[in-house]
């Protein structure tokens, strides 16, 4: 894969690469790069995914950060939350 197809593509996404590479102290992360495998932990995916939470003004679980762990991973499944949760009729 090229460096450039693998560059966060829209603002969301380097919205969120941002915060990544804060997160983990580094100049920039790739958008299928994961964030374990880059150095982080637990404790920086509790700070990451409560940073996301306040960036993007909506609760992000842990979890959802371990299951996609990767910029562009992470920013689809929580597109689909969000798309589930306006579609679902209220109860």
């Amino acid at each position: 894969m090229s460096r450039a197809s693998s560059m966060p593509r829209e603002a969301l996404e380097r919205e969120m690469a941002s915060a990544f590479a804060d997160v983990l102290g580094l100049e920039h992360v790739d958008r299928t790069e994961s964030f374990f495998e880059a150095g982080g932990d637990s404790l920086l995916g509790a700070h990451l995914v409560g940073r996301l939470s306040r960036t993007f003004e909506t609760s992000i679980p842990l979890w959802m950060l371990f299951e996609n762990p990767s910029v562009a991973e992470l920013l689809e499944a929580l597109l689909q939350s969000l798309l589930e949760t306006v579609e679902s009729p209220a109860r």
